[in-house]
């Protein structure tokens, strides 16, 4: 039905194509569950220091090793060739045991940090993260079915909200919803939503009345925490917010943590905010 979207590529291992085990705070809340903590991936960083210095002191073993054959060719003495067989041997010993030992750490990554199969499939029935667009909707019957709009009158209402206008005056292809908090380098924090993902998401919303989660698994995918910001995304109330500032200010400035905060966005999310952000719109449509 919708066009599949470029979802991010796990990191597995070369040897026999396992899907690594990664931090937390890499992957979404969808698949959390199947990935390190902070003292999980501090256990890994010593396992794999360990088997980095045993690769690293193999490859020294050998290379004495080599020029210990080397000489032991080239200088025919036999009080030397005796020294040199004993050098031998025990650089021999000491190659075959820093070989065991990395393939025994290898063995041990991959027992622990390796996800098996049956795991990973079963937390990737979640939907990939589809970035939606108008275009990728493949009908009517499922515009319809989706939003209760056909496909032409989509792209007629989404017109009517100029966002495509907007984001080009803030030099973005994104509307940015600030969260109301800051990350530790006093930096908003924000969600980025393409214009035409969130109207299709909201209207989506209103039409079908599910849960966030299913409206995630069956059309939009990715991590359900994008979109449980403070309460019930919709478009119509950016829209509302957007008809409002342009009517009273006439500027685009662009819009501060506070004025855009997922709070203040979202406070008037409710039925009949909606409504009358979309009689708004269609007023705006009507007129032009």
């Amino acid at each position: 039905m919708l066009s599949s979207g470029m979802a991010r590529q796990p990191t597995r291992r070369i040897s026999n194509g396992a899907v690594r085990r990664a931090a937390k705070r890499q992957r979404s809340s969808n698949s959390r569950g199947m990935h390190l903590s902070a003292a999980e991936i501090g256990t890994r960083q010593v396992l794999q220091r360990r088997w980095a210095f045993d690769i690293v002191s193999g490859g020294q073993t050998l290379c004495d090793l080599s020029v210990s054959i080397f000489l032991r060719s080239h200088i025919p003495v036999p009080q030397f060739t005796a020294a040199i067989d004993q050098i031998i041997d025990m650089l021999t010993l000491q190659a075959v045991a820093y070989l065991v030992q990395t393939q025994q750490w290898l063995r041990l990554d991959s027992d622990l940090y390796d996800i098996p199969l049956q795991e990973y499939l079963q937390n990737r029935e979640f939907r990939p993260r589809q970035h939606l667009r108008i275009d990728n909707i493949e009908s009517d019957l499922h515009a319809r079915k989706m939003t209760r709009f056909n496909l032409h009158q989509l792209r007629r209402i989404y017109d009517c909200f100029g966002l495509d206008d907007y984001c080009r005056s803030m030099n973005t292809d994104f509307i940015r919803v600030y969260t109301g908090h800051d990350n530790q380098r006093g930096v908003p924090c924000c969600y980025r939503f393409h214009p035409e993902e969130l109207f299709l998401y909201s209207l989506t919303k209103i039409a079908k009345g599910n849960t966030n989660d299913d409206n995630v698994d069956h059309y939009f995918g990715g991590a359900y925490s994008r979109w449980f910001m403070d309460g019930w995304v919709t478009f119509p109330s950016i829209g509302q917010w957007l008809l409002a500032r342009r009517s009273s200010t006439g500027s685009t400035t662009r819009p501060t943590s506070s004025s855009l905060s997922s709070s203040a966005l979202f406070a008037a999310s409710s039925p009949s905010a909606s409504s009358s952000a979309a009689a708004a719109a269609a007023a705006g449509c009507s007129g032009s």
